[in-house]
């Protein structure tokens, strides 16, 4: 596994945690979220995704059922109201710097 996949993924761990919790789980998503994975995947990963639903395609009642990596906005996303958890900013700073790494090859 890539390091950037397993950033991506870590994050995702630390950020579901905090959505699973909230009054109404999962509140935030939106189709734009799914829009912005599509064109990522599309573009970054070269994999085209399909969807058989059109509202929040990817949201399954426990989360988004993408790998973290093709979706990044996601994944590092917290609501406004959200604690961020122990990690965050230390794994947010580590994605930014892969992802630098990443453009320059």
């Amino acid at each position: 596994m890539s390091r950037i996949v397993d950033l991506y993924r870590q994050m995702a761990e630390l950020t579901n945690a905090v959505c699973a919790k909230c009054p109404v789980p999962y509140r935030c998503c939106e189709d734009a979220g799914c829009a912005q994975a599509m064109a990522w995947t599309e573009t970054v990963e070269q994999v085209n995704l399909t969807a058989d639903k059109t509202h929040i395609p990817f949201l399954e009642d426990d989360g988004c059922i993408l790998p973290a990596h093709f979706r990044p906005l996601c994944s590092i996303w917290l609501c406004k109201d959200a604690v961020k958890p122990p990690g965050y900013a230390e794994l947010l700073r580590e994605i930014a710097e892969a992802e630098k790494e990443r453009l320059r090859t």
